[in-house]
């Protein structure tokens, strides 16, 4: 069995530097400036996904930097088993759109839905997107990521591990 020699922990909230104390940088999913080109092994993100403005730049990220044979391992809520439960699937093609727009983090889409759906929960807890099982593995197959566990429900969660193909 393999142990990784090197755990880059990432994190989006400066203040969880200071908080958590293992973050060594803070940066966006959809930009991770300190890895060059097919340089990780694995990329693994819990419940990062639905947090993402454009999930599919995120994953796109992901597939530059790890290698020919990398894994891509991703838990993400399934909607049903959240605060979520009451909003629409975010179908596929809303995401290509906001891959095709561009979309940042700084896209407001879905503040207003989750603000009428879901008025109790705190604007920095927003989800941009939902989905159920199949639709995760749908974005995998549509990221050119061949799924090879999963997706598997498990406690509202679904796992899926994807892995790059080899050029």
């Amino acid at each position: 069995m393999r142990t990784a020699r090197k755990i880059v922990n990432v994190d989006n909230c400066p203040s969880n530097v200071t908080e958590l104390g293992n973050v060594d940088y803070v940066t966006d999913a959809t930009d991770l400036f300190f890895a060059p080109d097919e340089t990780l092994d694995f990329v693994c993100s819990s419940h990062v996904l639905e947090h993402i403005a454009n999930p599919l730049r995120a994953i796109g990220e992901w597939k530059r930097v790890v290698r020919d044979r990398g894994i891509i391992y991703a838990g993400v809520p399934d909607k049903r088993y959240t605060f979520d439960h009451v909003r629409d699937r975010t179908p596929l093609s809303h995401l290509v759109d906001d891959f095709n727009g561009d979309v940042d983090q700084t896209d407001k889409t879905h503040v207003d839905e989750l603000l009428d759906k879901v008025r109790n929960k705190p604007r920095s807890q927003i989800h941009h997107h939902v989905w159920i099982v199949d639709d995760v593995a749908e974005v995998f197959e549509h990221m050119g990521l061949p799924v090879i566990y999963g997706p598997v429900l498990h406690h509202g969660t679904t796992h899926i591990i994807g892995q790059k193909s080899k050029r």
